[in-house]
């Protein structure tokens, strides 16, 4: 009898494994690794409900090398073994669209920080997404932190396999509130405003996480409490210092506000997002002084121009437990 109860105790535990392995979703993190991206990144790797397939890097807060440079190291400091892929140098169109660097030169607060023991990998990202996704039918969720540039590449260079995409997200647009790049542009968004234009035509599953939703502020003592932390939690709060001091010294705000964190909270957690509304979606991309500025029409409004919109696929997240960021992300860090 006892015989029989520990077997079924064992094939109970089993079981529960099994199903909890079955149940890990798949990302793969496509990033311009800065202070903000490392800290999500870190997020993900320390998450128990998401597997990181591989980090594909294109360059926008730094240059490409740089941001798989500091890919790879906060992989090393989270303990976890994921290949970094080189992805896109420029944006689409080849025109740089500068914007000042908020994170320190090297993205990382400039401390020093950044010494990778590994090497990215030699395949481009955008062949690896291709064959991930194929490999992988509707179980591969994107999860997009800097400019949609290497997705807009896999869309053009393979475009039924975004169809086989579980979900993308996207940390961009101003959302229904201002820009940063500029007064109407988010700075991903400004970056590459082509290929997010590329995305909407695209009709693929989009989910938009943008700067209304970002609202979120780590004070000077919370970032310290980080600083001051596990391995993975002063990597992560160093990283961000080059952020607080440029708050600082040009937005008279003496605290750290999030992006990709907030992004990367929305992925990890269900019940984090509390709204959300379908949309049309279009983005200028001509180089005005408009470049960048991300439109959603919203289901359910009805504007006196009456556009001819078709349905609606793209998801803007429009309210989240932003009360809650900082103690998850300190909870889950820890």
């Amino acid at each position: 009898m006892k015989k029989f109860l520990c077997l079924s105790a064992v094939l109970f535990f089993a079981s529960q494994l099994i199903f909890s392995q079955e149940n890990v979703r798949k990302i793969i993190i496509d990033s311009d690794t800065a202070g903000d991206d490392c800290m999500a990144i870190m997020m993900a790797a320390k998450s128990p409900s998401v597997k990181i397939l591989g980090i594909t890097v294109a360059a926008g807060n730094v240059e490409l090398e740089q941001g798989m440079n500091n890919a790879l190291m906060t992989l090393e400091v989270a303990g976890v073994d994921v290949p970094v892929f080189p992805g896109a140098e420029t944006a689409l169109d080849g025109i740089e669209h500068p914007c000042f660097s908020v994170y320190g030169k090297d993205g990382m607060g400039d401390l020093d920080l950044i010494h990778p023991s590994r090497k990215p990998e030699t395949k481009p990202a955008v062949d690896f997404i291709i064959e991930t996704i194929n490999q992988n039918p509707h179980e591969i969720e994107l999860v997009c932190l800097g400019p949609v540039t290497n997705i807009a590449k896999v869309y053009k260079k393979s475009p039924g396999t975004l169809k086989k995409v579980k979900k993308i997200w996207i940390m961009g647009t101003a959302g229904f509130g201002q820009g940063n790049a500029t007064p109407v542009a988010e700075f991903n968004t400004y970056k590459d405003a082509e290929a997010l234009q590329i995305l909407f035509d695209a009709e693929v599953p989009l989910t938009i996480i943008g700067l209304n939703v970002c609202n979120v502020y780590f004070s000077v003592s919370q970032l310290d409490k980080f600083i001051k932390g596990t391995p993975a939690q002063s990597f992560t709060g160093k990283a961000c210092t080059g952020l607080l001091q440029f708050n600082r010294q040009y937005n008279n705000l003496n605290a750290l506000d999030l992006a990709d964190q907030v992004a990367m909270s929305c992925v990890l957690w269900n019940d984090y997002v509390k709204s959300s509304v379908l949309c049309n979606a279009t983005c200028i991309h001509d180089n005005s002084e408009a470049h960048g500025l991300a439109i959603f029409y919203q289901k359910g409004i009805a504007y006196d121009t009456m556009p001819q919109l078709g349905n609606p696929v793209v998801e803007v997240i429009k309210e989240t437990k932003a009360e809650e960021t900082y103690k998850r992300i300190f909870n889950l860090l820890k």
